[in-house]
């Protein structure tokens, strides 16, 4: 059965074949994506021009995509690596996300101040994410 299908597949023009993906292509990309662009972060907007990029280079649309998902983590991960820590008497509040990019912002903090030794370190505004 399988012979049968490459028979027929040796039969059809290469040409044919990327007429068809490009057609698909441009029928299901979104063109109206592009007067979003002055309203999107400009670090989404360098990811997608990134990928657009390693995609024409590699051809290889796995390649693109993992180097967006990549991209994406890191820029994800930046912007909630910092924790909000308010100071007062006899007391540590400890605001946001608490991961392992985070911890290092907790343990300065313990690392700089002088605690009293009943200090209540307050977690409870923290997502703990591991």
């Amino acid at each position: 059965m399988c012979d049968d299908w490459q028979a027929v597949m040796v039969q059809v023009p290469t040409a044919a074949l990327i007429g068809i993906m490009v057609t698909v292509d441009v029928e299901t990309f979104n063109w109206a994506s592009f007067k979003n662009v002055p309203k999107v972060p400009l670090m989404e907007t360098v990811i997608m021009v990134t990928m657009i990029i390693i995609v024409v280079y590699t051809h290889s649309l796995a390649i693109g995509i993992l180097g967006g998902v990549l991209m994406s983590l890191i820029n994800f991960m930046s912007k909630i690596n910092k924790l909000d820590i308010s100071y007062s008497e006899g007391r540590v509040a400890v605001d946001d996300q608490l991961f392992f990019v985070s911890a290092d912002s907790l343990w300065n903090c313990f690392e700089t101040t002088c605690f009293y030794s009943n200090t209540v370190i307050d977690l409870s505004r923290t997502h703990i994410r591991n």
